[in-house]
C-alpha cells in the first residue's frame, strides 16, 4: 500500500489566517466569536453570536475566474492558491490528470441563494438571475472552482456532508493516492457564515443564545452550561502526496496520514450514536495499523450540544478512558461546518509540531455525563506521535482522521 503525506496546508480563519496563528491565539485563551447585530432583524431567530473571517476580497484571483466565485468558494480559493504557491507545484504538474482536488462544504453560496430568492419575491422574477448565479451557488462550487482556478486536470471529488465535509474530502483524496488514482491531491473544505445556516440550528433549538451579550463564553464544549453551537466560517486546504513523489521533488513532509474511516449510524437524522462513532473509530485506528493505547490526542467534535458532546465523550470514555488528552478546538472558533475537518486538522499537525495541546475554551465545570475522560482545560505540553481528529454531522455521518508526526 502507498503512504500519503502532508506537504502544505494553509487555512482561514475568524482567529487567523495561519496555523501557527490560529494555535498560538488558542493557547493565549482567545475566541474568535463575534455579537452578529444584524440578525436582530430576522424574525423569530433567538442567537447572535457567530465566529468571522473579516474581509474576503479575492484579489489574489483573476477576474475572469472569480466572477463564478461566491464568498465560501474564494474563501477555498484563496487557501488553494497559497499552498499551490508555496509548494512550487507546476502547471505541468496540475494538469498532468495525476493531480485532483477534493473539497467539500455544507452547501454552495449561501448569500447568493438568498439574494436571488429576495430578487424573485419581490416580483423580479429571473430579472436578477446572471449566467454566473447557479455557478456560485451549486453545491460543488467550492471543488469546482478551486479545480478552474489552479487548472487541474484530475479527478475531482465533492463531499457535501455538512460537518464531515472536509475530513471526509481528506479521506476520499487519502484513498485516491492508496489505491494509485492520484499522486497527489488538493483536499479541504469552506464555509460561509449566513443566518440561513445558523437558523438550521436555532429552529432546532441546538443553536447558542444564553451568551448573546457575551459571546467569548460560548460555545462550551463538554461544559455543565453549554447551550448549543455557534456557526462560523472559514476555509482550510492541505496538500497530500504520495509518499516517493513527495520525496523525489524535495518536499517539507508536514505529517502522514495513515487511517481513515467514515460510516453512518443508521438510526436518526439528527440525534447522534456513540455505537456509529465508536466503530468509525475502531476502523480508523485499524487501518493506521495503531492500538487506543498508542493514541496521544484526540481532537474532539464536540460542537457544545448536550446530547452531541455526552455520545462522543461516552464513545471516548469507552475507547480511550481517562489516559488520552482530549480537547476541542470549537470554543475557540465555533462551529465552521463544512471547513471544520480540514482546519482542525491543521491545528494538529501545527500541535504535533510544537509539542504543545490546546484546551477546550469555556470548559468550566465538566458536564458529569462527560467525564471519564482526560479533558484538557490549560495548555498542555505533550510529545505528540499519533493524533486522531473526529468528525460527526447530520445524517448520522462519522468520519475520522489519524495523523502521525512526520520522522524519516
Amino acid at each position: 500500500m502507498r503512504r500519503v503525506v502532508i506537504t502544505d496546508m494553509a487555512l482561514v480563519t475568524p482567529l487567523g489566517k495561519t496555523a501557527e496563528g490560529v494555535l498560538g491565539a488558542m493557547l493565549e485563551g482567545r475566541s474568535g466569536i463575534s455579537r452578529i447585530d444584524e440578525w436582530e432583524n430576522i424574525p423569530h431567530m433567538e442567537t447572535r453570536v457567530g465566529g468571522r473571517v473579516g474581509d474576503v476580497t479575492g484579489e489574489t484571483i483573476p477576474r475572469k475566474i472569480r466572477k463564478s466565485m461566491s464568498r465560501i468558494s474564494l474563501m477555498a480559493a484563496e487557501t488553494a492558491l497559497e499552498v499551490v504557491g508555496r509548494s512550487r507545484l507546476t502547471r505541468e504538474d496540475l494538469g498532468s490528470g495525476r493531480v485532483g482536488v477534493s473539497y467539500g462544504s455544507t452547501m454552495g453560496g449561501v448569500a447568493e441563494l438568498d439574494g436571488f430568492y429576495r430578487e424573485y419575491f419581490s416580483g423580479h422574477g429571473l430579472a436578477g438571475m446572471s449566467s454566473n448565479t447557479f455557478l456560485r451557488i451549486m453545491s460543488h462550487t467550492c471543488a469546482s472552482n478551486v479545480a478552474l482556478a489552479l487548472g487541474v486536470a484530475g479527478r475531482i471529488i465533492c463531499s457535501c456532508s455538512a460537518c464531515t465535509s472536509a475530513s471526509q474530502s481528506i479521506g476520499f483524496g487519502f484513498e485516491s493516492i492508496l489505491h494509485g488514482y492520484a499522486d497527489a491531491m488538493l483536499c479541504g473544505g469552506a464555509e460561509e457564515l449566513h443566518f440561513i445556516t445558523a437558523g438550521v440550528f436555532d429552529r432546532l433549538m441546538t443553536a447558542s443564545t444564553r451568551y448573546n451579550d457575551t459571546p467569548h463564553r460560548t460555545p462550551r464544549p463538554f461544559d455543565v452550561s453549554r447551550d448549543g453551537v455557534v456557526c462560523s466560517e472559514g476555509a482550510g486546504t492541505v496538500l497530500i502526496e504520495e509518499l516517493g513523489r513527495a520525496r523525489k521533488r524535495g518536499a517539507r513532509i508536514l505529517a502522514e496520514l495513515i487511517g481513515f474511516s467514515t460510516n453512518c449510524d443508521g438510526r436518526h437524522m439528527t440525534s447522534p450514536s456513540k455505537t456509529g462513532m465508536r466503530e468509525a473509530t475502531k476502523i480508523a485506528l485499524a487501518q493506521a495499523g495503531i492500538e487506543p493505547k498508542d493514541v496521544d490526542y484526540v481532537n474532539a467534535h464536540a460542537t457544545g450540544t448536550g446530547a452531541g458532546d455526552v455520545a462522543e465523550a461516552t464513545m471516548l470514555r469507552e475507547i480511550f478512558g481517562e489516559s488520552v488528552p482530549v480537547s476541542s478546538s470549537k470554543g475557540h472558533l465555533g462551529h465552521t461546518l463544512g471547513a471544520c475537518g480540514a482546519i482542525e486538522a491543521m491545528l494538529c499537525i501545527e500541535m504535533m509540531h510544537r509539542g504543545v495541546i490546546h484546551p477546550t475554551l469555556n470548559l468550566e465545570a465538566i458536564d458529569e455525563e462527560c467525564r471519564g475522560i482526560r479533558h484538557v482545560t490549560a495548555p498542555m505540553q505533550a510529545a505528540l506521535r499519533h493524533v486522531v481528529s473526529n468528525n460527526f454531522a447530520f445524517g448520522g455521518i462519522n468520519s475520522v482522521l489519524v495523523l502521525k508526526k512526520w520522522s524519516e
